[in-house]
């Protein structure tokens, strides 16, 4: 769709909910990505149409801090001050625990208190990552009585190889090892430092700080709590099980 046809659609949609006597609310996920779109003013064209509105709600949510923030926070963003900020955490591992005994608890899957404390460590409470697990384990009838759930786990990784040679493909050698050393080092705080380039042997420090900004954009790292982390918790999980 161009441009102009893309806007007149949008003032189209909005004029038409605008009429409806019931209030209405528009959820946008992933809503950063707005970021990358080739038009420069993607973001004053839809804050100029949803600020006409008064019977439509939006909820804008994404799962990339940083930008988020960026698009809510700067002075300079047409959507500065538009919003009322919310940071979803963590779901606790207790409340996440009793949560998936409770659902399986009238199942033909059977997993012991233990089992479910591995699903949650490995998965690192990701929800998208935890949902994927169990749901293997539930479909095939996993009774934690006899079956062993690290080998399901590892089955699932080899499944997704695929996909991990795709990131490999996609990316430089040294972007490569550099994803690769932080994965096996679960966390990273500073990734320039001569101690962690010199043990995973990365070359010099700027060539790190590039990786670095070029993962950031690919979103397959994370900077969380004032650490780095790789983001896909399968190849998170595959690359300390792999040799590759």
């Amino acid at each position: 769709i161009k441009p102009i046809k893309a806007e007149t659609n949008l003032n189209e949609i909005i004029n038409f909910l605008e009429k409806r006597k019931k209030r209405v609310l528009i959820a946008f996920d992933e809503f950063q990505q707005i970021l990358n779109f080739t038009e420069k003013n993607t973001e004053a064209i839809l804050r100029t149409n949803f600020q006409k509105v008064s019977n439509i709600g939006f909820i804008f949510s994404g799962s990339n801090k940083g930008m988020m923030e960026s698009l809510f926070s700067a002075h300079s963003k047409p959507f500065y001050q538009s919003s009322e900020i919310l940071y979803l955490n963590e779901i606790p591992q207790n409340e996440y625990k009793d949560f998936i005994i409770g659902h399986i608890k009238n199942s033909e899957t059977y997993l012991t208190s233990e089992q479910v404390d591995y699903i949650l460590s490995v998965c690192r409470g990701h929800t998208y990552y935890i949902q994927y697990f169990c749901n293997r384990l539930y479909s095939i009838n996993f009774n934690g009585k006899k079956d062993n759930i690290v080998k399901v786990f590892e089955d699932i990784l080899t499944e997704n190889e695929p996909v991990f040679i795709n990131y490999r493909n996609m990316l430089t050698n040294s972007q490569w090892n550099l994803l690769k050393a932080i994965a096996l080092e679960n966390t990273v705080k500073e990734p320039t430092s001569n101690q962690f380039i010199k043990k995973y042997n990365l070359g010099g420090a700027s060539t790190v700080q590039r990786g670095l900004k070029s993962l950031l954009k690919d979103e397959m790292i994370t900077f969380y709590n004032n650490e780095f982390i790789v983001s896909d918790v399968f190849l998170f999980n595959w690359f300390k099980m792999s040799k590759i």
